[in-house]
């Protein structure tokens, strides 16, 4: 698990700067667009790295405890500087809407220590429960699978 953003694996394929780019699941896994066969799913991702902190010991609680604070922060950032407070905003939306990006960013960093926590301390499979997350929003309907090509075999047993 070392030296790999979470919720990949290391090919060299995905080694893509871009934070936004095509990925495709089939045989098992996430690919890069190139690499398309029959019955793979193609979906519209945002990839992230954020780094392990290595100044913190982070337990289950306190990483929870922390997650909840700064999801807090968010949703001050944006009532505040949204108006809903009924406060003057001296904002313009542009840096309104990067002050909640810098919020959200504080948060995925505390998700990502949290996911860290979970595959050192806990022994969680994060890639595994990164496809079955992709699979229930799909059953949920908020993810709709496009299929390149009618491949009968890749939906069979597949109750979307």
């Amino acid at each position: 698990m070392a030296n790999r953003p979470l919720g990949t694996s290391h090919k060299p394929w995905e080694d893509q700067s871009e934070g936004s780019e095509n990925l495709v699941r089939g045989g098992g896994g996430w690919l890069a667009a190139g690499f398309l066969k029959p019955g793979a799913r193609l979906m519209q991702t945002k990839t992230i790295a954020l780094p392990k902190l290595n100044n913190l010991s982070p337990s289950l609680e306190s990483t929870a405890i922390k997650l909840m604070e700064e999801a807090g922060e968010l949703g001050a950032a944006i009532g505040k500087f949204r108006g809903l407070n009924g406060e003057k905003v001296d904002l313009t939306n542009q840096e309104v809407a990067r002050t909640i990006g810098r919020e959200l960013l504080d948060v995925a960093q505390t998700a990502i220590t949290m996911m860290f926590v979970l595959e050192e301390q806990f022994h969680v499979d994060i890639n595994s429960l990164l496809e079955q997350h992709v699979d229930k929003l799909i059953r949920k309907g908020y993810l709709s699978p496009v299929f390149l090509e009618n491949d009968p075999d890749d939906a069979k047993g597949r109750n979307y």
